[in-house]
């Protein structure tokens, strides 16, 4: 009489087992207290349970591997994703769910970019019910590369891709090994376009300027045609722009001491016209004493080309000023040349600056800061033009 011994069940198994991982109470507590930073309820989630995937996978790592100690990631924001994880000379990205549903799943598009993408994407499933962390599996960047390429790889409208599951590979023993014999440049990641490209001053006096070189904060483009349905393109994530909000009924009607929200109150009860179909969306500028507010809107539907409108708002940070004699340019480019549209200067009792724009699916706007006696920043330029994915 002979036993057959189910092989394959067992390392399944143990698989399995390998790849759970349990929560401690001290990841619970970093996890609410990075939650904390974040602006609102549904941000403060994200924040939360990116923690927790955060702390539970490195843990996890260091005691398997203690020569491959993380570095604390450049991004644990509101993205389904933590970006720029450092683990010896790999660069890592953690895809974070909480469920896996119908063997797919979401990843955000911004992950693409080249400022976020990584040499192995692991995908870390939070069961914070349960207190554990279900590692997934992992996918190397040619991998990702040869998926998207093979499979016609196309964004949805939330900017999320939706991966089968059996793209990852579920053996996490395979994940250590990349991590300690493979080479980095063997996965080779795209260049990053540098945040500090250099484009000649002409805006600031020449005392300040000589030999100077102005920073943009991105070259990039941010598309505002989705806002009308809360979401943001993969630019503006980038970015952390807040998800685009509409303009209620209600919103002029209260005071806010939100300095962008107060400011919008402002304009209204000036008799500037922001109509109900309205939304806007603001981000914090790093390395600055500003945040920055977009709110858009189309003012003609007529075909074949809409028409749309910008209001740019700056206001300072929290506990802030704006610098007297800031200025908020807005210009538009051609093939010859920028050309400044508007531009407006922060006078003594002023507590915020905007410029309103308006023009067709084929114009742009770049708006860009200019403090006295200080570097210009230039940000993003918008546009409004209808895409089947943001």
């Amino acid at each position: 009489m002979s036993t057959h011994l189910d092989i394959t069940g067992l390392l399944d198994l143990q698989t399995l087992q390998e790849s759970v991982i349990l929560l401690e109470p001290e990841h619970f507590d970093r996890a609410t207290q990075l939650s904390r930073s974040a602006t609102n309820e549904p941000h403060q989630w994200r924040s939360y349970i990116n923690g927790l995937a955060l702390y539970g996978f490195v843990d996890w790592l260091e005691a398997r591997a203690a020569d491959l100690t993380p570095l604390q990631p450049q991004s644990v924001s509101v993205l389904d994703a933590v970006c720029n994880l450092a683990v010896g000379d790999f660069t890592l990205c953690l895809i974070v769910t909480e469920s896996v549903a119908e063997e797919l799943v979401t990843v955000p598009t911004v992950v693409e970019l080249p400022e976020f993408s990584a040499h192995l994407y692991v995908l870390l499933e939070v069961q914070e019910e349960q207190e554990q962390i279900v590692l997934r599996g992992c996918l190397r960047y040619d991998q990702l590369l040869h998926y998207q390429q093979t499979n016609h790889l196309l964004a949805q409208p939330d900017q999320t891709y939706t991966l089968p599951l059996d793209w990852f590979d579920p053996d996490s023993s395979h994940l250590l090994f990349y991590l300690r014999f493979l080479e980095p440049s063997t996965l080779a990641l795209p260049a990053i376009p540098s945040q500090l490209d250099q484009v000649p001053s002409l805006s600031l006096p020449q005392s300040i300027t000589e030999g100077l070189r102005l920073p943009r904060l991105n070259q990039s483009i941010i598309n505002v045609w989705n806002w009308s349905q809360n979401l943001l393109d993969a630019t503006a994530q980038s970015l952390l722009w807040s998800m685009p909000q509409p303009l209620t009924p209600t919103f002029a009607m209260r005071r806010s001491p939100d300095k962008v929200e107060a400011a919008l109150q402002d304009l209204q009860h000036q008799g500037i016209d922001l109509p109900p179909q309205a939304h806007y969306a603001h981000t914090t500028l790093e390395g600055t004493s500003f945040q920055f507010c977009t709110v858009t809107w189309l003012t003609s539907t007529d075909q074949p080309s809409q028409e749309w409108a910008l209001l740019f708002i700056l206001v300072a940070q929290p506990g802030k000023v704006i610098p007297v004699g800031t200025t908020l340019q807005v210009s538009t480019s051609s093939v010859l040349a920028d050309t400044v549209l508007a531009e407006v200067t922060l006078e003594t009792m002023d507590l915020y600056l905007y410029v309103l724009v308006e023009g067709n699916q084929h114009e742009a706007f770049t708006p860009t800061i200019l403090p006295p006696n200080a570097v210009a920043v230039t940000l993003p330029t918008f546009t409004c033009y209808p895409n089947s994915a943001p």
